[in-house]
């Protein structure tokens, strides 16, 4: 068990940890984008448009049909010929391409058919020009998607993981290198930033289409693949797992678009707070869920099933030791993080409030949405796309109510955060639902690991917080006031303490758990070192 925690761990590690590089830049973009757009208009109906290719991702993209295709291609990598397992990947692209152009292309022709009848100068009059410019962009990141789960199963971690920093250098050269040249027109720059993001599309889709092409791998493209029944088991199963993250991509843009009729400002507040969110998220739990997709196919191909269930629970027990401190955090020190990152520029100080309020409310899904990115692969590696999707369904049902329901009673400055709310509520349902039915499936898992860093990770954490927050408190006061020097030594200075005090409780209460993970990190990153 030991070997195969530390496999998954390092390889999570390397993920992460270039995984974090494109976080810390998304960081970076989203200070430079709060510094020229605060929560204007303009900037929530570009967050409102940027839902929709977004949305395209999560149907075809690393959500649905990649969750279908890559053990496919895994079983045919094992099983069958290069040439095989090949000739599946050039046959599930070409379809994809062609299908997501004509619907981009329906897209945007509707897009150009409803702008005369909507109001000149309401938000759907600003949303829509920027969803027909970023609309083709749903098709270059689709396919990069299929392409980062091939070079996954081919034992190539860090080029996916580096691919999304292309958008993100793309991104803050536009924010950092053109907008400051263009008028002081904030309509203007934001068109500008839009057009990066197809342009940024095209880039990754590059680099991914190189690295396999380096690797022997040709992706021309092949016509004929509905004659192929590997193919059409492919979309077989990703319909489901489509249907599925569709429903649940839908109701996120139904979100984006209820905090747009809730205020003005609400969806960039809640954009920036994602932002935060995601940094942690990105460094470990999606790390986590890019290694265990193949690492659960294997395993359930081979028929090792308890080998299967103890990678479930080592990978929950490693998530619990890594996000329980960080939501403590987030949760302690929202208003001092939103403030050194954002509050510059156009973004101000009742800005600061309500991206706080958003993020404090977010920060509890950090652990949820982490342990959703083991289940959700577990049942996709079994083949099993429909019940993620009843699920999701039923979910989202869930969340749209409490949505509704929080907006039309939460005061007006706390509708946002009703959002957020809701969706941690839901998610947590979803994880319970789908650890039960993984139970049914596979027999008795060995929870009492999990259960038990859960409960350490929560006392370690809340003293965490405790002597965090008085650190904060303190070097406020010894600084100067009103300095923004000031604020990042406070607030680093706090981070710092926790992060001393947790590891230091957590040795003491779970020394070998503690030893696992840290050292599992340490050689992923001397080997780093070493190439």
């Amino acid at each position: 068990m030991s070997l195969r925690r530390s496999n998954v761990t390092r390889n999570a590690a390397l993920v992460g940890s270039l995984t974090a590089v494109s976080r810390v830049l998304g960081l970076v973009r989203e200070m430079l984008t709060a510094k020229l757009f605060g929560t204007s208009l303009a900037q929530s109906a570009f967050v409102v448009a940027f839902q929709i290719p977004n949305l395209f991702r999560r149907l075809f993209g690393e959500g649905a049909l990649s969750a279908a295709f890559v053990p496919a291609f895994s079983h045919s990598l094992t099983n069958e010929t290069q040439a095989e397992a090949a000739l599946l990947a050039r046959r599930v692209v070409t379809l994809l391409a062609c299908l997501l152009t004509a619907i981009v292309a329906l897209g945007i022709i509707t897009a150009w058919v409803v702008m005369p009848a909507v109001e000149p100068g309401g938000r759907m009059a600003l949303t829509l020009p920027l969803l027909r410019i970023m609309l083709p962009y749903a098709v270059f990141i689709c396919l990069a998607a299929i392409l980062m789960g091939m070079l996954n199963v081919l034992g190539d971690f860090s080029t996916p993981a580096l691919a999304p920093t292309l958008l993100n250098v793309v991104w803050i050269g536009t924010l950092a290198g053109i907008c400051p040249w263009l008028p002081e027109d904030i309509w203007i720059r934001v068109v500008a930033v839009a057009w990066s993001i197809v342009v940024a599309g095209v880039l990754q889709l590059a680099f991914l289409w190189n690295a396999l092409r380096r690797r022997g791998w040709s992706l021309r493209p092949q016509w004929d693949g509905l004659r192929d029944e590997r193919v059409r088991g492919v979309w077989r199963r990703a319909l489901p797992a489509a249907l599925g993250a569709g429903v649940v991509q839908i109701n996120v843009c139904l979100d984006a678009g209820l905090a747009l009729w809730a205020a003005p400002w609400a969806p960039s507040a809640l954009t920036y707070a994602d932002r935060i969110l995601y940094l942690p998220m990105g460094v470990v739990a999606t790390a986590f869920g890019t290694v265990l997709l193949p690492t659960f196919s294997r395993q359930f191909s081979e028929g090792k099933l308890d080998d299967l269930k103890a990678t479930v629970t080592s990978a929950l027990s490693d998530l619990t030791f890594l996000m329980i401190p960080a939501t403590a955090g987030l949760v302690l020190l929202a208003p001092q993080i939103v403030a050194v990152l954002y509050q510059r520029g156009e973004f101000v100080a009742e800005d600061t409030m309500r991206t706080a309020r958003a993020l404090a409310c977010y920060a509890p899904g950090l652990v949820i949405f982490s342990i959703h990115k083991v289940f959700n692969p577990l049942f996709h590696s079994m083949r099993d796309t429909r019940t993620p999707m009843y699920v999701s369904a039923g979910v989202v049902a869930l969340n749209l109510v409490l949505n509704i329901t929080f907006i039309l009673t939460w005061p007006l400055e706390w509708k946002h955060a009703g959002i957020a709310v809701s969706t941690v509520i839901s998610s947590a349902v979803a994880c319970v639902i789908l650890a039960r039915l993984a139970v049914l499936r596979l027999g008795r898992f060995h929870w009492r690991g999990p259960v038990l860093m859960l409960f350490k990770s929560l006392l370690a954490a809340v003293l965490m917080a405790c002597l965090a927050h008085q650190t904060h408190a303190a070097l406020s006061g010894w600084l100067p006031t009103g300095s923004t020097m000031s604020s990042v030594v406070a607030l680093g200075g706090a981070i710092g303490v926790a992060a001393v005090v947790y590891l230091g409780l957590m040795a003491l209460l779970s020394y070998r758990e503690t030893r696992l993970i840290v050292n599992g990190l340490r050689r992923r990153l001397q080997r780093r070192r070493r190439a």
